[in-house]
């Protein structure tokens, strides 16, 4: 059973989560710039449309699944969501962002499937081993999970892949507070005293902006 930090999830992490962004990456060149342009305009409704209607002239097509999904998610349908990008693994098993949006899916999704948002950015990592992202969001779930020195691990590793990030830099940052914060608890429920559940953070170091990955841009 996995280690957890904390027994319930605090409702600043399930604001932070919401804010992560997928990737709409596939292609060196999109070849599909009216989609790309209704997503960039916040016209998610009409993307959906806008790729159903691709989906039917091609419909074993890996990217336009992936962005199919991507538009469902920023409507806040999950469920369509998973089936799409499920769907673009299924069609492209070497698809690192359709396993990057699977892996973020789970970290956002109302069921917060943890574990198996670890599986998606391992699958991401997998096809495409200078992932940075990737291992920035997996390394932020492994911090949620207690699994510290892999979270660092990761973490670091997304700073090394991309040095001027200040985001991933500013992830390190928040894992040492998880640290201190879960050592401090435990180290007040040995002590047999009253157990309190760790304070919710302070504005300066709430992850709001720290947790959050870089929004992914479009390939264009």
């Amino acid at each position: 059973m996995e280690k957890r930090v904390l027994n319930s999830i605090p409702v600043w992490l399930l604001l932070v989560l919401i804010g992560i962004g997928g990737s709409l990456g596939g292609c060196k060149k999109n070849p599909y710039p009216e989609g790309i342009q209704y997503l960039n305009d916040g016209k998610y409704w009409e993307a959906t449309k806008y790729y159903q209607e691709k989906l039917k002239a091609d419909p074993k097509n890996a990217v336009l699944e992936n962005q199919l999904g991507y538009s469902y998610a920023k409507r806040g349908k999950f469920s369509d969501a998973e089936q799409h990008y499920k769907k673009a693994v299924e069609l492209n098993p070497d698809y690192p962002e359709a396993y990057y949006n699977l892996g973020f899916l789970y970290m956002q999704g109302p069921q917060l499937k943890f574990d198996q948002a670890i599986q998606e950015f391992d699958q991401a990592i997998k096809a495409r081993d200078d992932y940075a992202k990737a291992y920035s969001n997996r390394g932020v779930v492994e911090g949620y999970l207690g699994k510290f020195e892999l979270a660092r691990k990761d973490i670091e590793k997304a700073v090394s892949l991309e040095p001027d990030n200040k985001v991933f830099k500013e992830n390190l940052d928040w894992l040492e507070q998880m640290e201190k914060v879960n050592k401090n608890f435990q180290e007040g429920n040995k002590a047999g005293g009253e157990k309190k559940a760790p304070p919710e953070p302070t504005p300066q170091v709430a992850p709001g902006a720290t947790v959050k990955a870089p929004e992914a841009q479009p390939n264009k």
